[in-house]
């Protein structure tokens, strides 16, 4: 429903001969092995691109003594898996994976290898930009919060999107993208099917725990928010999701679309 104006694009080309693409898995000592991923992929070149999902189990899940796992997703341009492996040393220290996929692929065949494909489902997406060390205090409400999950038939998570690298090397101003000084991307993720969406006590026990865990983590995050992940719950979804650019791109919202032909509920 937000308003897009394009005149022409000019694409660079750039070769890519082969990508290390990874998936691993932990199961045990899920603290320990967040805090040394956070760590050693901060340290990464730009050339290397992540996200870490802490995925929480419902409530039958942890009775039977099963855990929050760890998640990692990402590829590494013109490295090898060795490379990889010497990266993620410490979180491999931390505790051996449960599964690990890790080739090096052409590019197209990785991209491929990442493509994530399931069944719709009803979600919401609550995020936030990281730009200062993520401690332990923070990972710690984060697990709290993840092993009181009330449960609903799909999963409730805590993920980490890497940013930084060329997301961070253009200026706040300089396009209508203002979120510029970040390493990561936080979202507080719930999920969910058309049968919970008929128990209205589920999804207010979920939806209240979603609400709390995104409020606790706030303090030591840097603010704003994602736009292309639409979050019904933001108070203040303008300035986090434009920021100061917002006053520019109601400017041109006025001269390009003055009969709102574009809008949603939180549109410019």
């Amino acid at each position: 429903g937000n308003f897009g104006v394009n005149t022409a694009f000019k694409l660079q080309a750039f070769q890519v001969a082969r990508v290390t693409v990874f998936r691993i898995v932990w199961k045990t000592n899920a603290e320990s092995v967040t805090s040394a991923l956070i760590e050693a992929l901060g340290k990464a070149p730009p050339s290397l691109g992540s996200r870490i999902s802490l995925r929480a189990r419902s409530p039958e899940q942890r009775r039977d003594g099963k855990d929050v796992t760890v998640d990692l997703l990402g590829q590494f341009r013109n490295a090898s898996p060795s490379e990889l492996r010497a990266l993620l040393e410490a979180p491999y220290r931390a505790a051996l994976p449960f599964t690990e996929d890790i080739q090096e692929m052409r590019y197209w065949d990785g991209q491929n290898f990442l493509s994530e494909n399931q069944n719709p489902v009803y979600f919401q997406e609550r995020s936030a930009f990281v730009n200062r060390p993520l401690g332990n205090d923070a990972l710690a409400i984060g697990f709290k919060f993840l092993r009181a999950w009330p449960g609903t038939s799909e999963y409730g998570d805590l993920r980490f999107f890497q940013t930084g690298g060329k997301m961070n090397a253009v200026s706040p101003t300089q396009t209508a993208f203002v979120h510029r000084n970040s390493d990561w991307l936080l979202v507080a993720g719930l999920y969910w099917t058309q049968q919970d969406n008929r128990n209205d006590q589920l999804m207010r026990a979920n939806h209240d725990w979603q609400n709390q865990f995104y409020d606790a983590m706030l303090p030591f995050l840097g603010g704003g928010a994602y736009q292309n992940f639409a979050d019904p719950s933001l108070k203040d979804w303008r300035l986090s999701y434009y920021g100061e650019n917002l006053i520019k791109l109601a400017r041109v919202k006025k001269d390009v679309d003055p009969d709102n032909v574009f809008t949603f509920p939180q549109s410019v």
